[in-house]
């Protein structure tokens, strides 16, 4: 069988975009497993209520989830409020914050938890959780008082 110099081409083409994409997520993957940076957190709310987040579900400003610039969607962080110690584990499923200087925005619910919802801002330790077992482990110890999606809702 003999292949044409256009089809070659083509399929090397294709063939280099999947590498290239490939690679790309397994750097993503890689850079986000060492995630644990310290920082100011804020949180959203009523007025985002029922809008699409950028991972395409609906935002549920009383669930457990955050905005993070980089890290994939489905990513489970532990969020520790670093003025009281509290601790919970949240779900990535969107976008910011959109504020310099701040490295996650957190549901009114996450903040609430936190104890800093009426503040508005906090200073904390962001961590991604690498494993079924460290998510185990981070939930023993933190506030999450409602069960936490790991997967978000089917549409």
């Amino acid at each position: 069988m003999t292949v044409s110099f256009k089809t070659r081409s083509a399929i090397e083409k294709c063939l280099s975009s999947l590498a290239l994409a490939m690679a790309a997520s397994v750097l993503l993957w890689t850079a986000a497993a060492a995630y644990d940076r310290v920082g100011e957190a804020s949180w959203y709310g009523s007025r985002y209520q029922g809008k699409s987040t950028a991972s395409g579900e609906a935002f549920d400003m009383n669930a457990l989830t955050a905005a993070h610039r980089r890290l994939p969607f489905g990513t489970m962080v532990q969020v520790t409020n670093l003025a009281n110690k509290r601790s919970l584990v949240v779900r990535i499923n969107d976008r910011g914050p959109y504020k310099r200087g701040r490295i996650i925005d957190l549901s009114r619910r996450g903040a609430d938890l936190l104890g800093f919802e009426h503040m508005g801002v906090a200073k904390v330790r962001v961590k991604v959780l690498r494993s079924q077992q460290s998510i185990q482990n981070a939930l023993r110890y933190s506030r999450n008082s409602d069960p936490i999606r790991l997967r978000p809702p089917k549409r």
